[in-house]
């Protein structure tokens, strides 16, 4: 029989939205961008992999793929370009500069493919690759607690209607409003589809 539990990391990596790397902030590369000067200057390789860097870069963009970088101190210090293709987005070509660590290395590796798995999700695709590589699947699952945090939130907003209104019909109004916009926001959220977790 299969073991269903889920220790706590588990259950960490699981969660869409976090931060994984550390002290790199993660840019996303626009047709704009990616022509200009500031661009290639602040690319942390020499030139021969900047234009290399650029010509993938722009082909993908033009087809309507997606371009991501990591930048630490103004420098672009790794590029990831993920091209979209009929029925997938996938990753072939990445830049990581020698001076990254191995940790960060691996670390940019599983953000970059946390983002494809969501490009995919949202594009409604059923599968995408890193460096030929199947990216975790992305499905939305039931919060339990989203809707006590959202009675919570309405009964705040009602109590505050209250005393600016003076109207306990107006204010009730208000809460059920707030209730039905922060429930649809909290009931649910999304984790990638990774092995061990319990189904």
């Amino acid at each position: 029989m299969a073991n269903t539990s889920v220790t706590k990391q588990q259950k960490k990596d699981t969660w869409i939205h976090y931060q994984i790397v550390k002290n790199y902030d993660l840019k996303t590369i626009s047709k704009r961008n990616i022509a200009s000067r500031t661009f290639i200057e602040s690319l942390d390789f020499d030139d021969k992999t900047r234009q290399r860097i650029l010509a993938l870069g722009q082909s993908a963009l033009l087809n309507n793929g997606v371009v991501f970088a990591y930048e630490k101190g103004k420098l672009l210090r790794s590029v990831f370009i993920v091209e979209k293709h009929e029925k997938s987005f996938d990753c072939d070509f990445t830049f990581i500069d020698g001076d990254v660590s191995p940790e960060d290395k691996e670390d940019m590796e599983k953000d970059i493919m946390r983002q494809i798995a969501l490009l995919n999700y949202y594009a409604k695709f059923e599968k995408g690759t890193y460096l030929g590589r199947i990216v975790p699947k992305v499905q939305k699952v039931k919060r339990p607690s989203g809707w006590a945090i959202a009675l919570l939130i309405s009964i705040g907003f009602a109590f505050a209607m209250y005393p600016v209104t003076k109207n306990i019909g107006f204010s009730i109004a208000t809460g059920l409003c707030q209730f039905a916009l922060w429930y649809s926001l909290l009931n649910s959220k999304l984790v990638l589809q990774t092995d061990g977790e319990s189904k």
